[in-house]
């Protein structure tokens, strides 16, 4: 199966993963796990989960801000819940300023348009695109309100595309004929990296979109840097680095494959997790943060808003509900959240420590989730 669309990968990694408890196997569930010191990687025993946030299970048609408006400090609540969508990325330029980037799902379920929500701070609604039929939107990252870019691929002929918001209207910046594009991230507005399928990766001097050799030979599927020469690029083959003047690959995954998210506080502390652990760079070498997340959690986003609060999310295969780990400085603890099985979380961002948003997909009521964590 083509892995050029990460919702119908993700979908059939659940279904294996179904598959393989029903006939036998197991999965243990995560509780608590310590992030490395000094050699120690065992997991807690520890389970400090709380009781898990409401659940709202209508799949609005006309999506609109959730009624509920009980969010706690401490848990997750579903603000939106859209049929026949699924979304992917979440970026913001304030607490007030927030998109939301997916596909339309086209009568044979398949993504069939580019969709774009935007949040005012109290009511979510749905933006004209501006994209050609049949655009599916991965990615999304902007340098300010008024200077956004979104990134996909076209379904039907494989191009990759990337539009701009400049504040107004969303339209088409860039359109590469061979591969679709899955991340975008920048150090400014005339900084901007590209990467996607097919180890393509490209970049915007603020005035055009150049093509640049990444050296990996697989998918890139995340972006995140600490500056404009300090970029890490994670996917199907690892982690690579961008160092001001080229790409090189950076860390293999010790034979794990299939990294789908990165973040990092600094240049010295960046997480990358994926569909086989979680692993983390220290300023001079990657390891693993944990054992056993491949059998337990597939992930698929993270974010931060320090060193000592890391979110990462995805799917967890014990219960498949969406999954959301937070990192507190030394233990990463699985959060409750939405337990509404064959669920994901794929893409994750929060103005602040107290106000995070966490985008995903119920496949089973084929429906588009946004999730708010804070007041």
């Amino acid at each position: 199966m083509s892995r050029e669309c990460r919702f119908w990968v993700r979908l059939a990694a659940m279904t294996l993963v179904a598959c393989s408890v029903a006939c036998g196997g197991s999965a243990g569930t995560i509780n608590s796990i310590r992030h490395p010191v000094d050699g120690d990687s065992s997991p807690s025993d520890d389970d400090d989960d709380a009781s898990p946030a409401d659940d709202d299970d209508n799949d609005d048609a006309s999506p609109s801000a959730d009624d509920d408006d009980n969010d706690d400090d401490d848990s997750w609540s579903t603000m939106m819940s859209v049929t026949n969508q699924a979304f992917e990325a979440v970026w913001g330029s304030s607490a007030t300023d927030v998109f939301v980037v997916g596909s339309q799902s086209g009568p044979s379920g398949w993504p069939s348009d580019a969709v774009i929500y935007h949040y005012d701070g109290s009511t979510w609604s749905e933006m004209v695109s501006g994209a050609a039929d049949g655009l599916a939107l991965n990615g999304i990252w902007g340098s300010s309100a008024s200077d956004i870019f979104a990134v996909g691929q076209n379904l039907d002929a494989y191009p990759g595309t990337i539009l701009h918001y400049d504040g107004s209207s969303w339209s088409t910046m860039f359109t590469e004929t061979t591969a679709g594009l899955f991340a975008v991230w920048g150090s400014s507005a005339t900084d901007v990296f590209a990467v996607g399928a097919c180890c393509t990766g490209f970049h915007y001097n603020g005035s055009s979109w150049s093509e640049m050799a990444t050296g990996a030979s697989d998918y890139l599927r995340s972006l995140w840097g600490s500056s404009g020469t300090d970029v890490f690029a994670a996917g199907d083959d690892g982690v690579f680095h961008y160092d001001g003047s080229s790409w090189s690959e950076m860390y293999d995954g010790n034979g794990y494959y299939g990294l789908d998210g990165v973040w990092g506080s600094s240049s010295s502390d960046v997480f990358a997790g994926g569909e086989n652990g979680l692993f983390h760079y220290d300023g001079s070498s990657w390891s693993p943060t944990y054992t056993g997340t491949s059998d337990e959690v597939l992930l698929y986003g993270l974010w931060g808003s320090t060193s000592s609060d890391v979110f990462a999310v995805g799917n967890d295969v014990h219960t498949f509900g969406g999954a959301i780990l937070h990192y507190d400085g030394s233990w990463w603890s699985l959060m409750p959240s939405d337990p509404a099985q064959l669920t994901f979380f794929s893409g994750i961002w929060g103005s602040s420590a107290s106000n995070v948003f966490t985008v995903g997909n119920n496949v089973a009521s084929s429906s588009g989730l946004i999730m708010h964590y804070g007041g």
